[in-house]
């Protein structure tokens, strides 16, 4: 089991506790510490816990034909008891979607779960893409040139073809945390193959905007 998803599953027993030194110890403190400067450590640690929960491609909680809010309201509920979903900060933030620093970590949440196929597929995509241009603008009027051509197509149809097929496999592989993006109204997670990090750019924006 991933060590994000095995973390907070222990440490969502004790939503009152202190949980920055274990965010550390595994290494995501920094990605996820925009919920610790917007709300209290007890808040962060739910609304943390509702994010991986509810996005992790391992999560028991991944439920692709249930309803998104009804969802997390009910991982909501197991983390903080029946009581939080009256709660007038979870409800703005979890069912109303008012919060830069929940999007924030929700975008890194499902970023990290990318492995190095993505960068993979991006690299034989690009060097594909990349003789195919070159073959375009080339003179193949004369036999040496053409040959030279031929041979490099060849190897960007090779790559083509390797990218397409890691493609296809993420594809299978992630469909239900994909289902569950869409229904969510997010980018799915096979989409973002060569894109720069959503969370990365929307800390961007929130830098542009100060």
């Amino acid at each position: 089991m991933d060590k994000v998803l095995q973390t907070i599953l222990k440490l969502k027993e004790k939503p009152d506790a202190d949980w920055i030194p274990k965010l550390e110890t595994i290494g995501i403190f920094e990605d996820v510490s925009p919920l610790y400067e917007a709300f209290s450590p007890y808040i962060a640690n739910v609304l943390l816990a509702v994010i991986v929960l509810f996005y992790h491609r391992e999560s028991e909680h991944l439920e692709p034909h249930a309803d998104v809010t009804e969802n997390k309201m009910k991982i909501l509920r197991s983390v903080a008891g029946s009581k939080a979903t009256e709660d007038e900060t979870f409800l703005e933030v979890i069912h109303d979607g008012n919060s830069l620093a929940f999007e924030v970590v929700t975008e890194w949440m499902i970023d990290y779960q990318k492995d190095k196929r993505w960068k993979e597929i991006w690299t034989c995509w690009l060097y594909a893409d990349n003789i195919f241009k070159m073959a375009r603008k080339s003179d193949h009027a004369d036999p040496k040139i053409a040959k030279d051509i031929g041979l490099c197509l060849e190897v960007a149809f090779q790559h083509q073809a390797r990218g397409n097929k890691m493609f296809k496999e993420l594809q299978e592989e992630y469909m239900a945390l994909d289902t569950v993006l869409e229904k969510d109204r997010r980018k799915k997670i096979t989409d973002r193959v060569g894109a720069l990090p959503t969370w990365e750019q929307a800390l961007i924006n929130k830098r542009a905007k100060k």
